[in-house]
């Protein structure tokens, strides 16, 4: 204990000089005392070095220095040493994922360099040559992490998965408004010029295994991960949410609108929806809902390719959150908050609404209306208005979709003494629910055209179908 304390008065002593260790988050006593308490109780399961050899390593860490020759480490050695506590030391892991997010920054930076310099003309080799000096490093550390994972995946994953997607988000980010850096719409060429990099592509790597070994069984924790890191750095990182989305299609649609779905709920649900009753506002995005905006990005880039599993997996969410709850507490408040929640994504991304309207439309049979009915018929004036705008306005944007709806909402909402199709006899009060829903369209688009002057008559296409 008292070796113990003179080596921490020596190594707190020498913060000022350790730059090369700035990064390592944990001070050098509180890392050297977790490693004499692990080094004591474990000295037996670690093969290969001693007590002895592995305080100097946390020493040589912590200061940047080698204690035996007294020179300043280089990145690659730092590094090294980084991933030997990586191994053996599990109290340090922490501050050595901090570090190493230097080393991948510095790979990174040597292969943007590299095509800077090749770019102008200038020659590349200075920051080629960094840039493979450190690649054997970014490939350790992917193999220890990947060790990690295989080994306890449950436990390893979710932490190392939040690591690695954090940061080629800060990566993304730091190096966009490089010349040689493809602006952010073009993702095909983004795609190409990071997956190139031998750095971000070990920790695309690395994200993609952890949520392999999690996809049968919880996926929720990588997911949310992506999900956090697309409010912070989209559009620069909307490459990674392309790359990651068409490897685990299915997988990404349900647990991206699952885990939107929960950020709804914990952000306020169906009352949060700040829709005015007939003219709603610009955005109808709110702020308060951070990830639903990420939501909408996601689904879209993988539209493209995947229309017909995310209408399905839409559809599925609407279907599913009518059924009966016998459960109180988070599922429940999960059901009531669905359908405005797919409310508010139709909203802010007409490809989505477009995507569902007709089948949502023809679903709509009897016994469904009466499910909607009963869940929404206890809701206060305030949350009832918000919601009936926000459809309100969802009708007058459903375009070439809309004279469908239109029928639908004029054949519900006529008179029982109203003959109507086959399978349209539905209750009074869900008649009365359709009727208030017209009564407020009908305004709706009145004021509208009021609101055009009777001038540019190509901005009214969508009434004209109504």
């Amino acid at each position: 204990r008292e070796k113990e304390r003179e080596r921490g008065r020596e190594e707190g002593g020498g913060g000022e000089g350790e730059a090369s260790g700035a990064g390592v988050g944990l001070s050098g006593r509180s890392v050297a005392m977790a490693a004499m308490a692990t080094m004591e109780g474990s000295a037996n399961s670690r093969a290969g070095i001693s007590s002895q050899e592995l305080l100097q390593k946390v020493k040589a860490f912590i200061s940047g220095v080698d204690p035996a020759q007294g020179h300043q480490l280089t990145v690659k050695e730092h590094a090294r040493c980084g991933i030997l506590l990586l191994r053996n030391l599990p109290p340090a892991r922490a501050a050595v994922l901090e570090h190493l997010r230097g080393v991948f920054d510095e790979s990174v930076g040597a292969y943007i360099l590299a095509l800077d310099r090749e770019g102008g003309g200038g020659g590349g080799g200075g920051g080629h040559l960094g840039s493979l000096g450190l690649e054997d490093v970014t490939l350790e550390i992917q193999g220890v992490l990947s060790e990690f994972v295989r080994s306890n995946p449950r436990a390893w994953a979710p932490l190392v998965s939040g690591w690695s997607i954090d940061l080629m988000g800060q990566l993304s980010s730091k190096y966009s408004g490089r010349h040689r850096v493809p602006h952010a719409s073009s993702l095909n060429e983004l795609l190409q010029l990071w997956m190139s990099c031998k750095a971000m592509r070990a920790l695309m790597e690395i994200y993609v295994q952890c949520l392999s070994s999690l996809i049968s069984s919880c996926p929720d924790a990588c997911v949310d991960a992506l999900l956090d890191t697309s409010v912070q750095h989209s559009p620069h990182f909307d490459w990674v949410v392309a790359h990651i989305g068409s490897s685990f299609p299915n997988t990404i649609i349900s647990r991206v609108l699952s885990c939107g779905l929960k950020d709804f709920c914990l952000h306020g649900g169906p009352s949060s929806s700040a829709v005015e009753p007939l003219l709603p506002p610009p955005c109808l995005a709110d702020q308060r809902v951070p990830k639903i905006a990420s939501v909408v990005g996601i689904l879209g880039h993988l539209a493209t390719r995947h229309a017909d599993s995310i209408k399905q997996e839409l559809l599925l969410m609407f279907h599913e959150s009518l059924g009966p709850c016998h459960e109180a507490g988070g599922r429940a408040r999960h059901q009531e908050a669905t359908v405005p929640f797919l409310l508010q994504l139709a909203a802010m991304s007409p490809a989505l609404l477009g995507a569902v309207s007709a089948e949502l439309v023809d679903s709509l049979k009897p016994p469904v209306l009466d499910q909607l009915h009963q869940r929404f018929s206890g809701l206060g004036r305030d949350e009832a208005d918000n919601l009936l705008g926000l459809l309100v306005h969802l009708v007058c944007q459903s375009g070439a979709g809309a004279h469908r709806v239109l029928r639908f909402l004029l054949e519900t909402a006529s008179p029982a003494s109203v003959i109507t199709g086959p399978g349209l006899a539905v209750r009074d009060s869900v008649r009365e629910a359709c009727q208030r829903v017209v009564q407020l369209l009908l305004l709706n688009l009145q004021r509208l055209v009021y609101s055009k002057g009777g001038g540019g008559g190509g901005e009214l296409t969508e009434l004209y179908c109504l």
